[in-house]
């Protein structure tokens, strides 16, 4: 449970900084839909080496239901959602965007109850209400101007990453974690490619500078956050993982101050406080289970 965790936490932290990256790059000249490509592009090129450097070409084999489990959770959940967030950053302040994205931990729990019909125990019921409440108070903008449109779409990539983690949580688990990283990354770069071309707004020209970024971006946003993430799914279950992830918002929220001077008011740090604590309430609850259910079995022994 603790190594699940763990794991899943680290996944957040590193999504957290995301948009340092994302920023930089969007003001270097690089549009959302380009960001995207390349983080895919680039982690599968780098993930796909690294596989066949340990395990040859035969390491990439995957079967059939499993690929077609990858395509559909890549393209309708992970492209969306990242371009979807990136996109917000051009309507609201990265550490609210983070914040309002991650309405997903809710819905991942839900999701899991109705379709799997997975048990919610009274811990998680107070992590989530916990969470929400930080959230809406890390949320609150008196004086300030929102964007409707800006809070619209990082709602919707909060929607479409809880159906990725839905998609992948139970039917995965077998799967090795760097070569789901790596199919996730393949399936989610074909779709932009296609969808960029659609739209027009793929632009593969870039310079030095923006492909050292979009490098540092593949491999601390993508292939270490995707991989963790599928990681830390071993040890615990998807709504579990996607709590631990409130770690996230925090990390946005911070990074946000600190990189692009976004204001951080008593409110936002009583928010990001409440965040904490429903952390600490699902990892404590957690761990004491696991202990009593480890008592029960020595006592059948």
């Amino acid at each position: 449970m603790l190594r699940g965790s763990g794991f899943a936490v680290l996944s957040a932290v590193l999504y957290g900084v995301m948009p340092i990256f994302v920023k930089n790059l969007n003001s270097s000249g690089v549009n959302s839909s380009s960001v995207v490509f390349y983080r895919f592009f680039l982690s599968t090129v780098i993930l796909g080496g690294i596989i066949i450097v340990l395990k040859g070409r035969r390491g990439l084999s995957i079967n059939k239901d499993s690929a077609k489990i990858l395509m559909i959770s890549s393209i309708l959940g992970m492209l969306p959602t990242s371009f979807l967030l990136y996109y917000s950053y051009n309507f609201i302040e990265s550490g609210l965007a983070t914040v309002i994205h991650f309405t997903y931990p809710v819905l991942v729990t839900l999701g899991m109850v109705l379709i799997y019909k997975k048990p919610i125990f009274w811990y998680h019921y107070v992590s989530m209400g916990l969470s929400i409440l930080g959230m809406a108070i890390v949320g609150i903008r008196g004086g300030v101007n929102i964007s409707v449109i800006g809070i619209f779409i990082a709602l919707l990539s909060g929607v479409t990453y809880s159906l990725y983690i839905i998609l992948i949580g139970e039917k995965t688990k077998n799967i090795d974690p760097l070569l789901l990283t790596f199919y996730v990354s393949l399936f989610s770069a074909f779709g932009m490619i296609i969808s960029g071309g659609v739209t027009g707004k793929l632009n593969l020209s870039i310079n030095l500078n923006q492909f050292v970024w979009l490098i540092a971006l593949s491999i601390f946003c993508n292939i270490f956050t995707v991989f963790l993430f599928s990681l830390s799914m071993r040890y615990i279950s998807p709504s579990e993982a996607s709590l631990f992830s409130m770690f996230e918002p925090l990390t946005g929220v911070f990074a946000g101050v600190i990189f692009f001077g976004e204001s951080l008011l008593p409110l936002k740090l009583l928010g990001c406080l409440l965040i904490l604590l429903s952390v600490l309430v699902l990892s404590t609850s957690m761990y004491l289970s696991d202990r009593k259910v480890l008592k029960g079995q020595e006592l059948y022994k």
